[in-house]
């Protein structure tokens, strides 16, 4: 959802578009944390432990994971890119001729760029985590 608000506030796509979107986001039901099992980069006791955590942060699923330590920043980027591009239901935006898929993947990374950047000056508010 984050992403589509995201492609709206930078005038990517229209507030029809928005709602299109996460109602698609609300469809598409795949956790990010069972990507992340299926893609063998966290077990399911871990993904417990990241959602124990995240009902007192306002961080990510991924950023949270990574800050924990039970994957890299890389994995995180790479992971959340992943659950965005195929599982998230964003391919409806170039269906719909909205964007291109290179229009997509650059404002796939973008957002990643900022939730890092984000990530990053969370470390230390979040050191104890």
């Amino acid at each position: 959802m984050w992403f589509a608000y995201y492609l709206y506030k930078n005038g990517f796509v229209s507030a029809e578009d928005l709602i299109e979107s996460i109602g698609k986001h609300h469809q598409s039901k795949t956790p990010v944390g069972k990507l992340a099992v299926d893609l063998g980069m966290m077990t399911e006791a871990q993904i417990g432990e990241v959602l124990e955590r995240q009902r007192d942060s306002t961080l990510g699923f991924c950023e949270l994971a990574a800050l924990m330590g039970i994957i890299d920043e890389e994995q995180s980027v790479e992971l959340a890119g992943i659950h965005l591009r195929y599982v998230d239901g964003w391919k409806h935006l170039v269906k719909n001729s909205l964007l291109t898929d290179e229009e997509l993947d650059f404002h796939i990374k973008q957002f990643h760029r900022e939730c890092l950047k984000r990530f990053n000056n969370s470390m230390s508010t979040y050191a104890d985590c």
